[in-house]
């Protein structure tokens, strides 16, 4: 006969022995009680009885949520028990049980933790399409898990894409058709374009706002669109990336390249080699933007006006552009103090321009003022 003294001692301090306890004392309660609170795994060695007993399943829950999984089928459903195990591990929700899993507060407390515990949670709880929208607010995954009728829910999806565009990937079928329905959603985000049935490819309003979005979107335009020019010229002024997948004779076209760099001047990289050697051309695109100097031929970039067009764009280059006006002749220059005066100028266009008196020093740019005049003289 077992000596429950000895044991439930034993167990105070080690309770994964009830492992190997006779079957007297996983039938006694205070040893198995003691067991359960020094080590809350010991409780799927408790007898059947013991695993449906509320308070040692309290115990067990309150240290880890994950014991639910031993606990009876008539406790895994038990609202008190189930929203415990949940408020400390979201886990534990797996070895719950209906009506537990339907509980509005029980699922919201096991979202917050993590969106992917919805997986676990009841089929009538997934299809309440109050419970759904806010949890789409919340995080868009939840949309994943929704009934399957939620899928087609014009306003539940679009929320969900406000928290996460990839959302769009469980929109019902009849949605994506719907033109209204791929207006909003890719006002939202330009790349959900793709997901979107193939008919809108061709719908100027809808691709120029998911080019607006996103660039990259211009690939999916029709090639009705694509040979429009005026589509084009309105897909690059919406946004300046679209002009890299613009058709060859766009990117030779003026008018539509100077609308790109107007936005950003790295757009001329994207320019047709001929304009982007157009010293005129150039000129403009600079003054537009200084950044299009950049991806100019080497002797374009070290044309004097050129850079003194780029340099007047960044305050912090102004000395620069002052020193080209203070140099003396160049009889005198080897006796001024200019010769030897540093300006520091934040200036990475004229760096990047090859510009040989300017050297990179932290994150600005010293500029030694040459001994000899850059610019020319009469």
């Amino acid at each position: 006969m077992a000596d429950l003294t000895n044991w439930r001692d034993e167990l105070s301090r080690n309770g994964w022995m009830l492992a190997q306890a006779p079957l007297e004392v996983t039938n006694d309660r205070e040893a198995v009680q003691a067991a359960v609170c020094q080590d809350w795994q010991a409780l799927q060695y408790a007898s059947e009885k013991f695993r449906g007993d509320k308070d040692i399943v309290l115990e067990a829950v309150q240290k880890n949520g994950q014991a639910l999984e031993y606990a009876s089928m008539d406790l895994r459903s038990d609202r008190e028990l189930v929203l415990i195990a949940v408020r400390q591990q979201w886990q534990a929700l797996e070895f719950a049980a209906e009506p537990a899993i339907s509980d509005a507060e029980i699922i919201s407390e096991s979202i917050q933790q993590n969106i992917s515990s919805l997986q676990y949670a009841g089929q009538e709880i997934l299809s309440d399409r109050a419970f759904m929208l806010e949890a789409a607010r919340q995080h868009g995954g939840a949309l994943a898990y929704a009934a399957e009728v939620l899928h087609a829910d014009h306003e539940l999806v679009l929320e969900a894409m406000k928290q996460n565009g990839e959302a769009i990937r469980y929109a019902a079928a009849e949605l994506r058709v719907d033109r209204s329905f791929a207006l909003e959603a890719v006002k939202l985000d330009g790349e959900v374009l793709r997901y979107m049935d193939a008919q809108h490819f061709e719908d100027k309003e809808i691709m120029l706002e998911a080019i607006r979005k996103n660039g990259e979107a211009f690939q999916l335009a029709t090639k009705d669109l694509v040979d429009n020019r005026d589509f084009v010229l309105e897909a690059v002024q919406a946004n300046w990336t679209a002009l890299k997948y613009a058709p060859r004779s766009c990117q030779r076209d003026k008018e539509i390249v100077l609308a790109a760099v107007k936005q950003d001047g790295w757009a001329l990289q994207y320019a047709h080699r001929k304009l982007s050697s157009d010293p005129e051309f150039l000129r403009e695109a600079v003054k537009e933007n200084w950044p299009a100097l950049l991806y100019a031929p080497g002797g374009i970039k070290l044309d004097e006006q050129m850079l003194l067009e780029a340099a007047k764009q960044l305050p912090a280059a102004q000395a620069l552009v002052d020193s080209f006006h203070e140099f003396p002749a160049a009889a005198d220059v080897q006796s001024s103090s200019i010769a030897s005066r540093p300006l520091h100028v934040d200036a990475p266009l004229l760096h990047c321009a090859n510009w040989p008196h300017v050297t990179p020093t932290g994150p600005n740019y010293r500029c030694s003022v040459p001994k000899t005049p850059v610019r020319s003289r009469p």
